[in-house]
């Protein structure tokens, strides 16, 4: 038989493998630059969309309540115009001795101290004051039994600042009955306890003292 025996041999399964290659090579390079055409005449590539992360965009209403300026802030309080608590006081019952002779009359004084932190307004008049004088569970004497006309005495006392009476009280040794505690009965000589009241606030303690 004539003819060239090469012309039929058998192709490898190598050269089959980079046929196959060489083909689908060819393939993906159309397939980009096709793709490239359509990208470049649509525009450009298109803008990605925001990811769920990013911060919302904030109004101009937003902005605004942002640059208000706070609330006016309250004046502070004035301690001219803010009355003591009694929680604020200390009051002391006081007098000018322990034990008085035959005949002298014992001078009763009372203290005031603000125990708080803050200043306050404390009403020392003559009718927020009080003088008890006691026996025993016995009332003797009370100064509101004779009190006269009140006297207003308003004053700004300072955190740990104490105020005393600017005139004693002074005690005839008698007992009062209400409207008259000069011309009451005399008293025995004996210990007896001063206790005082200021703006409702009571001393804590009694001051005894002696008659003798």
């Amino acid at each position: 038989m004539s003819g060239d025996a090469s012309t039929n041999r058998p192709v490898s399964a190598a050269v089959y493998r980079r046929r196959r290659l060489v083909f689908f090579g060819a393939l993906v390079a159309i397939v980009v630059v096709i793709v490239l055409i359509v990208v470049n005449l649509a525009g450009g590539s298109p803008t990605p969309a925001p990811s769920g992360s990013e911060a919302p965009a904030v109004s101009e209403e937003q902005d605004d309540a942002a640059d208000a300026p706070d609330a006016t802030p309250s004046a502070p309080v004035d301690p001219a115009s803010t009355p003591c608590p009694g929680t604020s006081l200390q009051v002391a019952a006081l007098t000018d001795a322990d034990a008085y002779p035959d005949g002298a009359e014992p001078q009763l004084t009372l203290s005031v101290t603000n125990v708080s932190q803050t200043a306050c307004l404390l009403d020392a008049g003559t009718d927020q004051q009080q003088f008890l004088i006691t026996s025993g569970a016995e009332q003797i004497w009370l100064s509101t039994d004779c009190a006269g006309e009140p006297q207003e005495a308003e004053t700004v006392i300072e955190p740990g600042q104490q105020i005393s009476s600017s005139t004693p009280l002074s005690w005839n040794r008698t007992r009062s009955v209400e409207g008259d505690c000069e011309g009451g009965a005399a008293v025995s000589p004996g210990f007896y306890n001063l206790e005082v009241t200021i703006g409702g606030v009571t001393s804590p303690e009694a001051r005894q003292f002696e008659l003798r």
